[in-house]
């Protein structure tokens, strides 16, 4: 996952930082799929197609940089296409392609880590998922 800075008046973006979505040590297959940050800016997570996870990073506010906070592998996760979180940033749905499921986590808002709450089947091959806010 690479990190951008942008200088808007000239309309640039610089990388400065590149970090793996992997677990130390892991060399296997990987394919990042999609990227979401919290509402707060406070967690960005991306899902790995191949390791099978979400991985999670703590954002320094000063610098932008990333940290890792961990990797959820919980659930029927079979290649995690896409997800996104709720407005409130306390729920996150995850399609994945290959088990035909959604499943739902809880967003730690102190620490970024998820809690499994459920999953659903979905027809063949989901390949995206959207919140969409409802008025009550």
């Amino acid at each position: 996952m690479t990190s951008l800075s942008c200088n808007a008046e000239q309309g640039v973006r610089s990388p400065f930082a590149t970090v793996s979505t992997l677990p130390a040590g892991c060399t296997m297959k990987n394919a990042g799929a999609h990227v979401c940050f919290t509402p707060s800016g406070r967690f960005v997570y991306g899902s790995n197609r191949g390791h099978v996870s979400l991985v999670i990073f703590a954002v320094d506010a000063g610098t932008g940089a990333l940290q890792l906070v961990g990797h959820e592998q919980r659930g029927p996760m079979a290649w995690p296409r896409d997800f996104a979180i709720d407005a409130t940033g306390r729920c996150l749905l995850v399609a994945s392609q290959y088990n035909n499921s959604i499943a739902l986590f809880r967003c730690d808002a102190g620490t970024g880590m998820l809690e499994l709450l459920s999953t659903t089947a979905m027809p063949p091959g989901p390949a995206f998922v959207g919140v969409l806010p409802v008025a009550t």
